[in-house]
């Protein structure tokens, strides 16, 4: 049976905007989908960043090199399930160098320089990474303070609970201002800073202490975004977005968006809009309603 999540995320917020549909299936029903090369590779290349940070700022941390990383991505992933690698997508165009596209020997390949990269940045940026601990603030100056690595949070936003973790949290060596940081590894440029907006809320929330500036990250070329400006994010702001989402959401307000990208959508196979399939394992929405 289909089940709305608990709470929700800037990432639920993204798939909703992008297409009801696909959260329908998604984020409710939770339908098999091929496991993904950019997702695998993702995680992998976050977490071998992680490790390395972790052990430069004191942590007694093993550092596990991005293979190792990899292996153990593509493992978790496929364990428990019907799928081998065979069957894991790989996105990107396909290309002389690589006529597989991004695939296991482009993340083997690719993913190293990407953590070498990252390596170079965090030496040489103007930057210092924040501490936190727990819920007592930021820079507290306790033995208990760890590096403000994938913190989380936990932001009451009306009746809605948004969660997140945010990659880094520095400080501006100049005025020694909080700045949010996201590590991206997709090729996609990001359309705009509404996550770091989130974060910036949800730190706030959390630690008490304002939150102005916010980047991304790109280890595809090693180059910092523009610095954005994330005062015009508020929390009246945060809330009434999330409001709307889970009221839609709440109502089976699950509206398609039938575009080109549809061809490459992950539930293509169970989605009713495009003949899917398997599209009738799983009840449509206008079955649903008229069983309420």
């Amino acid at each position: 049976m289909g089940q709305l999540p608990s709470h929700l995320s800037h990432s639920q917020y993204s798939t909703f905007s992008r297409c009801g549909e696909l959260y329908r299936l998604e984020r409710v029903w939770h339908v098999p989908t091929p496991p993904a090369w950019a997702l695998i590779g993702g995680k992998a290349f976050h977490s071998a960043t992680e490790d390395i940070d972790r052990a430069a700022h004191g942590s007694p941390f093993v550092v596990r090199s991005f293979q190792e990383h990899l292996d153990l991505e593509v493992a978790q992933v496929l364990t428990g399930t019907d799928y081998t690698e065979m069957d894991i997508r790989a996105s990107g165009r396909a290309s002389n160098a690589w006529p597989n596209k991004e695939d296991r020997k482009w993340w083997e390949f690719n993913g190293p320089l990407m953590v070498k990269r990252w390596e170079a940045f965090a030496k040489t940026a103007p930057l210092d990474l924040a501490l936190s601990v727990s819920e007592g603030g930021m820079d507290v100056g306790s033995s208990a303070d760890v590096p403000a690595i994938e913190v989380p949070f936990r932001l009451i936003a009306g009746s809605s609970t948004i969660v997140g973790y945010v990659d880094r949290v520095y400080r501006q060596r100049a005025d020694g201002a909080l700045v949010v940081l996201d590590l991206k590894s997709g090729s996609t440029p990001q359309p705009s800073p509404a996550q770091l907006g989130v974060y910036k809320v949800g730190l706030e929330a959390k630690f008490g202490e304002p939150v102005r500036w916010g980047y991304f990250w790109d280890a595809r070329t090693g180059a910092l975004s523009e610095r954005y400006d994330l005062s015009p994010f508020t929390h009246e702001r945060i809330e009434w977005q999330y409001e709307s989402l889970r009221f839609v959401r709440d109502h089976g307000l699950f509206l398609p968006n039938i575009t080109k990208d549809c061809s490459w959508c992950g539930v293509r196979e169970f989605c009713v809009y495009v003949g899917g399939a398997r599209s009738s394992e799983v009840p449509t929405p206008w079955e649903l309603m008229d069983e309420s």
